[in-house]
């Protein structure tokens, strides 16, 4: 039995192994398909991921939409597009695919992409799962920084510890102010997300707001519904403001509300969503400020 993942690509044109292996290598064992086969295709294979190439003349977002959920048996669903990233952008969200990869994306960075769809749908099944959220200080503590990474390989948002006791006063600041650490969370005394794609609304982008459908959830009333919205290219994240009523800032720089991502965060930087002050760093650096702020 072939011990790699199956991928099932649906092309509109005849595929042929030559596209595939241009695409994605060999990590993956690799099923074609027709897009008007796609549906019968995904219910005999049961792939692990399946790739919808969308080409210079497009399905509308409606007969997409239709593909995506022929689809879809519970894997991620991704277009290969060789449209612009707003177009494309667009599509995956109008069609409710996990997400897009531009056809022309290099292959490490497409490996990277294809492997951040599948830990993010991995981490929204167990979320879906199980009613337990995920206590990241707790699994700080107990595992190895390898055994850490692995099982988490995405950065983080980690804030100074609050007060969300019952009964705690509400007020303005962020150190009395209660939050109920929701979305991969557990109710400790250290607010912690893990910057990743849980929510099945909004594909393509990772959203920051205070209500449960987003994939980052802070529960503070400074915040808006949908804050601000990180989005990740090979690896590398930005962030924008999504028309907050109280900002968001990087390293002290407010960002202009819907204006430009920002420039790629990197470990350590600062950002503050409203009220709410936080550092963003990697799986690694999590682990080791959990570990010593905690132990200290």
């Amino acid at each position: 039995m072939d011990p790699r993942r199956k991928l099932l690509l649906a092309c509109e044109g005849i595929p042929t192994p030559d596209d595939i292996g241009a695409a994605v290598g060999g990590d993956f064992a690799i099923s074609l398909t027709s897009i008007a086969e796609l549906r019968h295709a995904a219910a005999r294979e049961q792939p692990d991921l399946v790739l919808i190439e969308v080409g210079a003349s497009p399905p509308s977002a409606t007969e997409l939409r239709k593909l995506v959920s022929a689809a879809r048996s519970d894997c991620p669903v991704v277009l290969l597009s060789r449209q612009p990233d707003a177009i494309s952008s667009w599509l995956a969200a109008e069609s409710r695919a996990t997400g897009y990869i531009q056809r022309s994306t290099r292959i490490d960075v497409l490996f990277d992409r294809i492997d951040a769809f599948m830990v993010a749908h991995d981490v929204a099944r167990k979320a879906e799962l199980t009613s337990k959220p995920v206590d990241f200080v707790r699994a700080a503590l107990a595992s190895s920084q390898p055994a850490f990474v692995e099982a988490n390989p995405f950065p983080f948002l980690v804030g100074a510890p609050v007060d969300i006791s019952p009964g705690a006063d509400d007020t303005d600041g962020l150190l009395e102010d209660p939050m109920t650490v929701r979305s991969r969370n557990a109710p400790t005394s250290r607010p912690v997300w893990m910057v990743c794609k849980v929510a099945a609304s909004r594909p393509g982008m990772i959203t920051v707001g205070r209500t449960v459908d987003n994939d980052i959830a802070i529960d503070h009333r400074h915040v808006s519904k949908v804050h601000a919205v990180f989005r990740e290219r090979g690896g590398r994240f930005t962030l924008t403001d999504a028309g907050s009523k109280n900002g968001t800032w990087i390293n002290g720089t407010r960002l202009a509300p819907k204006g430009p991502p920002s420039a790629p965060l990197a470990h350590g930087d600062t950002v503050r969503f409203a009220d709410v002050e936080l550092s963003f760093v990697s799986a690694a650096g999590c682990w080791e400020r959990l570990r010593s702020e905690t132990k200290g």
